[in-house]
C-alpha cells in the first residue's frame, strides 16, 4: 500500500469475484501472446502496460501447444510472479489466462467492491409458481368424441 492511498487491496480473490471477472472475461480476446520463447521482459513489458490500460486482459499461451500442462502451470505460476502486487490471476483454462489489475476504487474501471456488491445485491428472480390445469371448456372437448 502506498502511503498516499487509503484503499486496502485484496490479497486474494473471493469466489465470487473471480466468476464475476471469469464472466467479463468471456467476450474480450487475447491481447498478450507468449510465444515459444516463454515469458521474456518485453512480454513483461506488454502485460503490465495492457493492464495498465484495460484492468482486465486474457493473456494467450502460443507457443505451448505440445507442452504438458505442468509446462502451463509453471508459465501460469512464472507469469503471477512477474506481475505488479496488486494483481490477480483469475483463471487459466487450457492455453488461455485470465489476469486483473486491482485499482484504487476512484480510479477503477472495474472496482472489487462493486463486483461483490452487484453480486450480493443481484437476488434470483422468483420463480413464477405453475398454473393449474385448465378444464376444457363447453364446446371445446377433445376431438373425435
Amino acid at each position: 500500500m502506498t502511503p498516499e492511498s487509503s484503499h486496502d487491496f485484496a490479497a486474494s480473490l473471493s469466489p465470487k469475484q473471480r466468476k464475476a471477472l471469469r464472466g467479463l472475461a468471456h467476450s474480450i480476446k487475447p491481447c498478450v501472446q507468449i510465444g515459444q520463447n516463454g515469458l521474456q521482459e518485453s512480454v513483461r513489458q506488454h502485460v503490465a502496460q495492457a493492464l495498465q490500460d484495460h484492468e482486465l486482459i486474457k493473456v494467450q499461451m502460443v507457443g505451448q501447444q505440445t507442452a504438458a500442462a505442468g509446462d502451463k502451470r509453471a508459465l501460469t505460476h512464472e507469469l503471477e510472479q512477474a506481475l505488479d502486487a496488486h494483481c490477480h490471476v483469475v483463471s487459466r483454462i487450457g492455453r488461455m489466462v485470465v489476469v486483473y489489475l486491482e485499482k484504487e476504487p476512484s480510479k477503477a474501471r472495474l472496482p472489487l467492491k462493486g463486483l461483490t456488491q452487484a453480486d450480493a445485491q443481484q437476488q434470483p428472480e422468483p420463480r413464477p409458481q405453475p398454473r393449474a390445469p385448465r378444464s376444457p371448456s363447453r364446446g371445446q372437448g377433445r376431438r373425435g368424441n
